[in-house]
């Protein structure tokens, strides 16, 4: 049972998140600070360690907490098209990525873009938590490549996926490919717009995107006859 001191003290541990985020939406990723915070909640820096041990602590909770919610988002949007084919999942689950880091930069760019000075991301701890994404994708297409649906792209050398890839238990090459070869597409194409470099070249950023997305689909042989 969980105690009224206990659940204050989780409650204060999300607060500072909370306003964690807000300064770094503001800041950026390395104006994030506990003086900062601790003045926001009108707390001393020394009371603030009684919920996190360090700066370190925070971010990597943040961290953790970041790749949960994508991960939460993105399976979501693959369960919402299980009748309608893995084509229909894959589309859905690579425009969810786009709709998640639009409406999270910050927390995006705490996880993929810019790195904080001094911070070094603690591998046993933040490691399976980005996996779960990446393992969502491979449950769409793991079953489509093992039923020979699933196809490398015409213009892949099979022998350079081969000799250049790393050795991922469990997976053949080839599908180790088609994951690493879409997510390049989508994950470039949100980079650049959340940077703004794609005005001025790309009007229509969403159209432009799942355009992209679909072509990738297309391209491993998954059709998408009842896209969402």
């Amino acid at each position: 049972m969980v105690t009224r001191r206990e659940r204050q003290r989780e409650a204060t541990r999300e607060e500072i998140k909370t306003i964690a985020l807000k300064q770094m939406a503001r800041k950026g990723t390395a104006g994030l600070s506990l003086r900062g915070i601790a003045e926001e909640m009108g707390l001393t820096v020394t009371a603030l360690y009684r919920y996190y041990g360090s700066l370190d602590d925070l971010i990597t909770a943040l961290i953790m907490d970041g790749f949960d919610a994508q991960a939460d988002s993105l399976q979501a949007a693959v369960d919402r098209n299980l009748r309608n084919g893995a084509g229909a999942q894959l589309l859905a689950l690579m425009l969810d990525y786009r709709d998640w880091a639009l409406a999270n930069p910050a927390v995006f760019q705490l996880l993929y873009g810019n790195p904080i000075p001094g911070y070094e991301a603690p591998a046993e701890l933040t490691v399976p938590k980005a996996k779960r994404g990446i393992d969502i994708v491979f449950s769409v297409l793991m079953p489509e490549f093992q039923a020979g649906t699933l196809r490398l792209p015409p213009e892949a050398d099979p022998n350079v996926i081969k000799a250049a890839l790393a050795d991922y238990p469990g997976l053949d090459p080839a599908l180790l490919y088609i994951t690493i070869e879409g997510r390049l597409r989508m994950h470039g194409l949100v980079m650049l717009e959340l940077h703004g470099h794609l005005e001025g070249t790309v009007i229509d950023p969403a159209r432009f995107y799942r355009h992209e997305c679909e072509c990738v689909i297309k391209s491993v042989g998954l059709p998408l006859t009842e896209p969402p």
